[in-house]
């Protein structure tokens, strides 16, 4: 598991979490029906399915951007896959936050606060505006057909920098998919995004997320000294990159 630098699930969730009344991420706590009602998670192989559809949610973006952003689909091994985070996945994921909330509770600071489907859908909702405007890449783990974790990155396209950031289900550790799906994702940001600069942020603690980074080929360019609080602990945080 692993935190995201900078709070919620991509850059300008700040407001996005504000809209959804969310304190600290990836589930609200209330307020999601005011926020919907503003806005209307190897070899791979990237294969475009159909555009998005956020209605009153279009970002001035040029159409090869909005072709470019259609919601995809790509294949990992071993019969697992990432799919967007789109309102089909909430219930899945709620389930599989749940499940899982004691473990995320240690290293992440959105899972402090009361995790709930309808703050789950809203923020769902917010990604896929962030995704559409190129923000965000929001997207989850399936095994088999079913949700087992999410990774994903913050974009930041005037700096041409993420921040990439994942977790897995308990069941599924130690078997390479967070590995593998991330290795996916920085090749769809390198190639197709053309960013020059991906950080992974983890807790110096976190020690599987720190290996996961290192597998990756990141480096280690140094610690963040009380950077993450979670709950009432404050982490040093390791900060790697791939350049």
């Amino acid at each position: 598991m692993c935190r995201w630098a900078r709070g919620a699930a991509s850059t300008g969730s700040a407001r996005g979490a504000r809209q959804c009344g969310i304190v600290t991420g990836d589930i609200a706590q209330k307020g999601c029906a005011a926020a919907s009602n503003r806005q209307a998670g190897g070899t791979s192989s990237l294969r475009v399915r159909h555009p998005v559809s956020l209605a009153g949610n279009r970002s001035p973006v040029s159409s090869r951007r909005n072709n470019r952003l259609s919601h995809f689909t790509i294949d990992l091994e071993d019969k697992a896959d990432l799919v967007l985070r789109e309102p089909w996945t909430v219930d899945g994921m709620h389930a599989l936050i749940t499940k899982n909330l004691d473990r995320l509770r240690n290293w992440e600071s959105w899972a402090q606060g009361e995790q709930t489907r309808d703050g789950l859908e809203c923020f769902t909702n917010h990604q896929l505006s962030e995704w559409v405007a190129g923000r965000s890449l929001p997207a989850a783990i399936r095994q088999n057909g079913a949700l087992v974790g999410s990774v994903g990155a913050r974009i930041d396209l005037y700096a041409g920098v993420a921040d990439l950031g994942y977790w897995i289900d308990a069941d599924q550790e130690g078997r390479g998919l967070v590995t593998q799906a991330s290795r996916a994702v920085i090749d769809h940001l390198r190639n197709d995004r053309g960013l020059r600069r991906i950080e992974i942020r983890a807790a110096v603690g976190n020690t599987r997320s720190r290996a996961v980074a290192e597998r990756l080929g990141f480096e280690f360019e140094g610690t963040l000294r009380r950077a993450q609080q979670v709950g009432e602990t404050v982490h040093d945080v390791a900060l790697y990159a791939l350049t």
